[in-house]
């Protein structure tokens, strides 16, 4: 598999993950699974861009890796929010 068809893959896991994290947030945040939610769509997310990166080359990677650089300022600022507001008691 080309490492653009792999960026691909996990650019829609970690879009997947998002939806499900908005979707069932109060399950999430119950189970106090929210955190750990949002560790994992941030990792999914450096992966692809990593991957993106690696096929910048292509059209799809080049497409994907402005995709996934645009998504990785909205992943930040969700990680800061979730590690500022988290731990404050």
């Amino acid at each position: 598999m080309s490492t653009s068809k792999l960026s691909l893959v996990a650019t829609l896991i970690h879009i997947l993950l998002l939806v499900t994290l908005l979707k069932y947030d109060k399950v999430l945040f119950t189970h106090d699974w929210e955190n750990t939610v949002i560790f994992l769509i941030v990792g999914v997310m450096i992966i692809a861009l990593m991957l993106a990166i690696a096929s910048r080359k292509t059209r799809l990677g080049a497409v994907l890796m402005a995709a996934n650089g645009i998504y990785m300022v909205i992943c930040l600022f969700m990680l800061f929010f979730a590690l500022t507001y988290t731990f404050k008691v």
